[in-house]
């Protein structure tokens, strides 16, 4: 990837600030001020929440070519940021309603724009806290269900099943290292 570069924040306002006249005109305007900074946990990849002044935002995800949890020793193919788009854009064809959106996708650049959903809570320390989710069950049932159904050799000619596995797979998050 000749045009590869690790994002800094700065980085990645730039590049949010390119997309606002196209396809992030619906969550932010052309002349927002925007400002970013980085949260993720550090273990593969540079995470950043892009927001503007009126507290509108974005998560913006970049695949490091490494994993960062180890350093350089630990290649990994920028690939796995298409896979994870792919993965996320078939889901959202099948249970929109349950699968984060992604708004855009660079393979080039090995990153991913997806909606934010800092407004939720994470379900483990909430589980943790007693937190009781009514709905959790039904909805983990269809996600599964529908994703699991129709990516299935049940739903999909052999051809198509076939297409999707090379599609997917990714065997650098199998490699013993």
């Amino acid at each position: 990837m000749a045009n590869y570069t690790a994002f800094t924040a700065e980085h990645a306002v730039d590049y949010i600030k390119k997309l606002t006249e196209s396809e992030l005109s619906s969550v932010f305007t052309p002349n927002a001020e925007l400002s970013a900074y980085e949260f993720g946990d550090g273990n593969l990849n540079l995470v950043f929440r892009v927001t503007d002044q009126h507290n509108n935002s974005v998560i913006l995800k970049q695949a490091l070519p490494y994993a960062r949890c180890v350093g350089e020793s630990w290649p990994l193919s920028l690939d796995r940021a298409r896979i994870e788009a792919d993965v996320l854009i078939n889901h959202g064809s099948l249970c929109p309603e349950h699968t984060v959106a992604i708004l855009h996708h660079n393979a080039e650049l090995a990153l991913t724009v997806l909606e934010d959903l800092g407004h939720l809570q994470i379900l483990r320390g909430a589980q943790i806290n007693a937190e009781q989710f009514p709905k959790l069950a039904s909805h983990v049932a269809q996600y599964l269900s529908r994703t699991g159904f129709y990516n299935s050799d049940f739903y999909l000619s052999a051809d198509d099943k076939k297409a999707k596995v090379s599609q997917f797979i990714n065997p650098d998050l199998c490699k013993n290292h």
